[in-house]
C-alpha cells in the first residue's frame, strides 16, 4: 500500500488525514511541518525530497490558496506524486474532472459534469452543482453552493454559507461591468443588477459594493417580485418586510448571494 505524507500538521492538515485514513488506502499517513513535534511529523516541510520513495504521495495542507498551489507545482516538478482525496461520505459524481490535489470532505456534493482543477478544496456539505468548473486552488468553504455551468476563477475562496448564483464569465455579466464603467467611472462603490436572458446578474467593483448591492437587490427586487419566474427564485414578504427568499422551494435566507470578485 501507499504512504501518504502531509505537509502542514495543523487542523487543515489533521483533517486531510481523517478523511484520507477512511479512504482505506494508505499504509500509514504522517506529517512535515515547520514548528509541531509528535510522533507522527517526520521533518520540516522542505525535507519532503528525503522521504520520496516511489510509494509516498504528498499532500500541501495549507489553508492559503496561492501557496497550497504552488507547494503541489513544487512537488510536482520534484517529481512526487500528489494525491486526490475524496471522503468516502462525499458525492461525486463519475462524470466529474478531478485533478490531483483536490480535497473532498464529508457530506459534500460534486455534480455532474464539473471540472475540478489541482489544489482545489471542496468543504464540507458544499454543494457544486452540474457543469460547474472550479480552477486551480479555488476553495468552496462549509456549506457554500456553487450554482450550475459557474466557473470560479483560480484561487478564488467562496466563503461559508454563500451562494454564487450566476456564472460571472457569461458576456451578459461582462456587459453589465461596461455599464459600471461607463455610468460610475469604475468607483469603489458602484455596483449593477440587471436581469438578462433569464440570469440575475450583480457585479461590483468592492466588498462593500457587492454588499450594498445585494441590500438593494433584497429590498427592492425580491420582496416587489419584479423577476421573472423562469429563474425558478421566489421572492415573498413576511409580515415584518423581509424578504423570505426560496430557490426551487427550499429556504435559503441563511445564504449570501455572491459573485466572485475577479470578475471585476
Amino acid at each position: 500500500m501507499k504512504r501518504l505524507i502531509i505537509l502542514g500538521a495543523g487542523g487543515y492538515g489533521r483533517t486531510v488525514a481523517d478523511a484520507a485514513t477512511q479512504m482505506g488506502i494508505y499504509s500509514g499517513i504522517f506529517f512535515l511541518d515547520d514548528n509541531a513535534q509528535n510522533a507522527a511529523v517526520l521533518g520540516k516541510c522542505a525535507d519532503f525530497e528525503v522521504f520520496a520513495d516511489g510509494i509516498t504521495e504528498f499532500y500541501p495542507a495549507f489553508g492559503n490558496n496561492k501557496s497550497r498551489l504552488d507547494w503541489i507545482k513544487r512537488l510536482q516538478t520534484a517529481g512526487c506524486a500528489v494525491p486526490i482525496i475524496v471522503h468516502p461520505q462525499s458525492y461525486v459524481s463519475p462524470t466529474v474532472q478531478l485533478e490531483v490535489g483536490t480535497v473532498i470532505l464529508p457530506q459534500a456534493v460534486v455534480n455532474t459534469g464539473c471540472r475540478i482543477e489541482t489544489g482545489c478544496i471542496i468543504n464540507c456539505g458544499a454543494i457544486v452543482d452540474h457543469d460547474c468548473v472550479l480552477e486551480e486552488g479555488v476553495h468552496v468553504c462549509l456549506g457554500a453552493i456553487v450554482k450550475a455551468e459557474n466557473r470560479i476563477g483560480q484561487c478564488m475562496k467562496i466563503e461559508a454559507g454563500e451562494i454564487v448564483i450566476g456564472d460571472c464569465n457569461r458576456k451578459q455579466s461582462d456587459a453589465i461591468y461596461d455599464v459600471i464603467l461607463e455610468n460610475g467611472k469604475g468607483k469603489k462603490d458602484d455596483y449593477a443588477i440587471a436581469f438578462i436572458d433569464g440570469k440575475i446578474v450583480i457585479n461590483a467593483m468592492s466588498d462593500e459594493a457587492l454588499e450594498a448591492a445585494v441590500d438593494k437587490f433584497v429590498a427592492e427586487f425580491c420582496t416587489t417580485g419584479k423577476m421573472d419566474a423562469s429563474t425558478k427564485v421566489v421572492y415573498n414578504s413576511n409580515p415584518e418586510g423581509k424578504a423570505d427568499i426560496t430557490l426551487n422551494g427550499k429556504s435559503i435566507a441563511r445564504y449570501k448571494f455572491v459573485i466572485p470578485q475577479y470578475n471585476v
